[in-house]
């Protein structure tokens, strides 16, 4: 199957690099170029349980999904509530309110216990996580094709770097791929 998907990567670039050939490495490239290079067995798949020699590739989401083995799993955060994003990692608390869990009634017992284990409160998943902030990334499309520039290191050290080879302890400083 990794062949299988490998050579079908490179069907599709290669299609891509004879039908929208670009000018430079950097020159962007039109998401309609991109869909329109696609190869026609580039296409969602899987196999099911039951096809021990992965035989037969199954195109059929709704079959893929109703397969007990490959059925989609949420992680212990969604089922806390989080978003299907997985963007918080550590979430801010909100005070326990028995109105977030109706129309499930707590005894007086239940929400003491409830109260003990979480002292300071559970997660408010409707509230950015402690210490979210937008991804500053030179990756990023938000800004259009090509992104933006990241703003220069807040504090930086001089005498570090590629460019100074006051300190290199004999060692050269070209990338090595054959290490």
């Amino acid at each position: 199957m990794t062949l299988r998907s490998l050579l079908t990567m490179d069907s599709w670039l290669s299609n891509l690099n004879v039908s929208a050939p670009k000018e430079t490495l950097n020159s962007v490239r039109r998401q309609a170029d991109v869909i329109a290079a696609k190869p026609a067995n580039a296409v969602d798949f899987c196999f099911l349980t039951g096809d021990t020699n992965f035989a037969t590739p199954v195109t059929d989401m709704g079959a893929c999904d109703a397969d007990p083995r490959l059925a989609k799993h949420s992680s212990p955060r969604q089922v806390a509530g989080g978003p299907l994003a997985e963007n918080i990692l550590k979430c801010q608390l909100k005070p326990l309110n028995s109105a977030d869990y109706a129309p499930v009634l707590f005894s007086s017992a239940q929400w003491v216990r409830l109260q003990g284990t979480f002292p300071d409160g559970v997660c408010d998943w409707s509230d950015k996580g402690v210490g979210q902030r937008r991804a500053d990334s030179p990756l990023t499309f938000a800004d259009g094709p090509g992104g933006k520039q990241l703003s220069p290191p807040s504090n930086p050290r001089s005498g570090h770097g590629r460019d100074h080879d006051d300190d290199d302890n004999g060692r050269d400083h070209h990338d090595r791929d054959d290490d």
